[in-house]
């Protein structure tokens, strides 16, 4: 059942008792906006879409998402560069990139390197 927000406002008791039977769908300025459930059928669809994530998750397992034969070392000096990136984006001269200059931007990032670099 479609209905529009106005006389969905005018009749709600009406239409939450149809909402118990089938979805009631909201318009608003000519376009679907809201759907009204009732209880039991969002319950119904939670507990579908918890079945489907646990389906995903098992066949995950299953096809063994985390390979044994993982290059430990390279993904250590990836993570080392990835935490050197989120450290420069704590300065906000250069995660906003402040300067437009080039070589304004190159000397602020060569400076928040040293920053980082030297230990406090």
């Amino acid at each position: 059942m479609i209905v529009t927000a106005t006389e969905l406002k005018n009749r709600l008791d009406q239409y939450l008792e149809t909402a118990q039977a089938e979805p009631v769908v909201i318009e608003k300025s000519g376009r679907a906006s809201s759907v009204m459930l009732s209880k039991r059928r969002f319950d119904e669809l939670v507990e579908m879409e918890e079945h489907y994530w646990d389906l995903k998750a098992r066949l995950a397992e299953d096809e063994g998402f985390i390979s044994d034969d993982i290059d430990w070392c390279l993904y250590k000096y990836r993570h080392l560069v990835e935490n050197a990136f989120a450290r420069l984006k704590h300065f906000r001269a250069i995660a906003t990139r402040y300067d437009k200059l080039k070589i304004n931007f190159e000397s602020m990032l060569a400076l928040a390197c040293a920053l980082i670099w030297l230990p406090m």
